[in-house]
């Protein structure tokens, strides 16, 4: 499991770490991976609060360190992406891709590109925490109304 947070940091400047995340993620190259799944890994344990989290799963720090050995990145970052969360994933011809992301209670879903489905998914994921504000009444059941489903 991750270590909780011990570090005191705001909503707005762990907010503002993600969005500047999303974007060196998907301007990073292939190369870069490791390092861009290590920031959102730290960024995960300071989250300010664990509901900040919701549909994130917490990786095993020994797992995620075998993933990681073996560059196994986009398995590494889709067991992170837990139930209710909605993901989209896609590689065109040039190998660049796009994730969609949907939280858990979100209105909105955030996409974004990468140089690889890796680097999409931690833009699309970071993207998506960095705009998701507190949710200050408990989520409502899953089952959304057709109006509201927020996923392709």
């Amino acid at each position: 499991m991750m270590t909780p947070n011990t570090t005191a940091l705001s909503a707005k400047v762990w907010r503002g770490a993600l969005d500047e995340l999303a974007l060196v993620a998907s301007a990073s190259g292939v190369a870069a991976t490791k390092d861009r799944l290590s920031e959102l890994v730290i960024l995960l344990m300071l989250a300010p609060e664990p509901h900040m989290l919701l549909g994130v799963n917490a990786i095993a720090p020994d797992r995620l360190r075998a993933l990681v050995d073996v560059e196994a990145f986009d398995t590494a970052l889709m067991a992170m992406l837990g139930s209710p969360l909605g993901f989209l994933l896609s590689r065109g011809q040039d190998g660049e891709s796009l994730a969609t992301i949907a939280l858990p209670g979100a209105l909105q879903e955030q996409s974004a590109s990468g140089a690889s489905p890796a680097l999409a998914l931690i833009a699309a994921l970071a993207l998506s925490l960095g705009n998701r504000r507190s949710l200050t009444q408990p989520m409502r059941s899953q089952a959304l109304p057709a109006e509201r489903r927020v996923l392709h």
